[in-house]
């Protein structure tokens, strides 16, 4: 009440008074008025203050640790090479040389403790020492006239390799040495073609023998004039007779040309005696593989010697991936043996 009669009596005065404090009182009540609210107001001090609850402490994960990866746009260095038993080695090289960083090692992919965290907006400047990728020289680069790649292990650079006619011999009189009784010979002749597995039939009853093919491999045994034979196949052959082990020859001429094959033999030397078996077809559209098998079946065939595959098991004629027939490289050397043609033109 008393605050609203100075206001009363201040207003009234304020029409006596000079213009300058005329204008000094409405500020002067005006400060009243918001002392009053003010006293208003005195009991909301004494309500208890609101807590807002703290904020919550960021939680600190551990991260795995980060795993060294190749560098971008690299290829490993790994070179592959594949040597099969008859000599034949296939080189799996990268089409296209590793880039490799000297000086320094690839970096990790990934964020680990030790990086440092570049803040958002900030640009990085480019490393400018950083070794430049260095690629192989050009000059050991090798030029070829190959438009494929060979097939793996079917066909030998250079023909038949791998095995020689030394070995052929030897590896047969070993075989033929092991007891009937208390042994296990093993035939070179398979025991099942289609199987496409290396295992040969069993055979220690029979005489040992061996089978080389006379015809070379794009055709037949020439018979139209003498041809001299390799060397080293007849003293292995010598050896073998020596140790009682029956040859006989195979080839696609047929049994009317006997003498024809049987006088090109002694000629060369390769069968002095004329006492070999030949195994020649029966009849024209007999099977090399027939003749095979029925010599088979009364002699253990324990080494088999041609200059293709298919002069051991015709199936190398019908396939159409050879890369499925690559456990029956594991006879090559060990009962079946590439060597050259024995009797071949000067």
């Amino acid at each position: 009440m008393r605050d609203k009669l100075a206001l009363a009596t201040a207003l009234l005065a304020a029409t006596t008074l000079s213009g300058c404090v005329a204008a000094a009182l409405p500020v002067l009540a005006a400060g009243g008025i918001a002392k009053t609210r003010m006293d208003g107001d005195e009991p909301a001090r004494n309500r208890p203050a609101v807590v807002l609850p703290a904020e919550p402490r960021p939680v600190e994960i551990a991260s795995a640790p980060a795993q060294a990866q190749p560098l971008p746009g690299t290829l490993p260095a790994t070179v592959r090479e594949a040597t099969f038993a008859d000599g034949s080695t296939v080189t799996v090289i990268n089409a296209l040389p590793a880039a490799r960083i000297s000086g320094e090692a690839a970096a990790p992919v990934g964020r680990t403790s030790a990086q440092p965290v570049v803040p958002s907006g900030q640009a990085v400047a480019p490393k400018t020492d950083a070794p430049a990728a260095s690629l192989p020289n050009a000059a050991g680069v090798r030029l070829t006239n190959l438009t494929e790649l060979p097939p793996p292990s079917f066909a030998p650079v250079g023909g038949a390799s791998g095995t020689t006619a030394t070995a052929f011999a030897k590896f047969a009189v070993q075989q033929a040495a092991i007891p009937v009784v208390g042994g296990e010979r093993r035939s070179a002749v398979l025991a099942d073609s289609a199987s496409m597995a290396p295992v040969t039939r069993d055979c220690s009853i029979h005489p040992a023998a061996v089978l080389v093919d006379l015809d070379p491999q794009t055709g037949t045994l020439d018979l139209s004039r003498p041809l001299p034979a390799d060397r080293e196949l007849v003293a292995g052959l010598a050896a073998l007779r020596a140790a009682d082990v029956v040859i006989g020859w195979t080839s696609s001429r047929t049994a009317d040309q006997a003498g024809a094959v049987r006088k090109a033999l002694q000629a060369s030397g390769l069968d002095p005696a004329g006492r070999d078996q030949l195994v020649l077809l029966r009849f024209p559209e007999e099977r090399k593989q027939t003749r095979r098998d029925d010599f088979a079946k009364a002699h253990c065939v324990v080494a088999i010697a041609g200059d293709a595959r298919s002069d051991f098991d015709e199936l190398f004629e019908y396939l159409r991936e050879p890369a499925a027939a690559a456990p029956l490289e594991s006879l090559i050397g060990a009962g079946w043996f590439l060597l050259p043609t024995p009797l071949t033109p000067n």
